[in-house]
C-alpha cells in the first residue's frame, strides 16, 4: 500500500512540477 501511495504522490508532484515550469516559461519563451 505504501508503494502504491508513493507512486501516486510522485506522479502528482511530477505533474504539478511540469505544470508550474510550463507556466513560468510560457511567457518568456512562448513554448515549453
Amino acid at each position: 500500500l505504501l508503494d502504491h501511495v508513493r507512486y501516486h504522490v510522485t506522479a502528482i508532484i511530477g505533474f504539478l512540477w511540469a505544470y508550474v515550469m510550463n507556466s513560468n516559461t510560457d511567457h518568456s519563451k512562448g513554448t515549453w
